[in-house]
């Protein structure tokens, strides 16, 4: 059974056992995050890729934007490298991004990604978790 949460819920709690503090805690680093991730999507999507490269090409190339501003080097050193990566699947582009289920259902409703922590909205309880790969 998969129960409903919304980000109240996230905050003044949710039966989980969890503390409030630790509720806003997780909600500021799920939407911080996946921020970054969609600043990284709008960054290759803005880019002229040759090729077409279909979604999971794109969504290679936005890790490895993401992955290079967590590591202190900036999207500069990846934007030239975006035809490589979706040309080669063994392309090292890093970890992959933690919050995929988040950061697609908050990209549905653009504005949940710059909400603040306490806007209410409805969500799987799941997104709150990290994905498993």
């Amino acid at each position: 059974m998969m129960r409903k949460m919304t980000a109240v819920l996230l905050i003044h709690g949710g039966g989980d056992g969890r503390s409030e503090r630790r509720r806003r805690s997780q909600w500021a680093t799920l939407k911080t995050e996946c921020h970054k991730f969609e600043e990284a999507m709008q960054l290759v999507m803005s880019s002229n890729i040759t090729g077409n490269p279909d979604e999971g090409q794109i969504l290679r190339c936005a890790t490895a934007v993401y992955n290079a501003r967590a590591d202190g080097y900036g999207a500069s050193t990846v934007t030239p490298h975006f035809t490589d990566i979706c040309k080669n699947p063994y392309y090292r582009i890093g970890k992959p991004f933690p919050y995929t289920r988040a950061h697609q259902h908050l990209s549905k409703h653009a504005n949940l990604i710059t909400a603040h922590a306490d806007s209410v909205y409805t969500a799987p309880e799941h997104l709150c978790q990290r994905s498993r790969r």
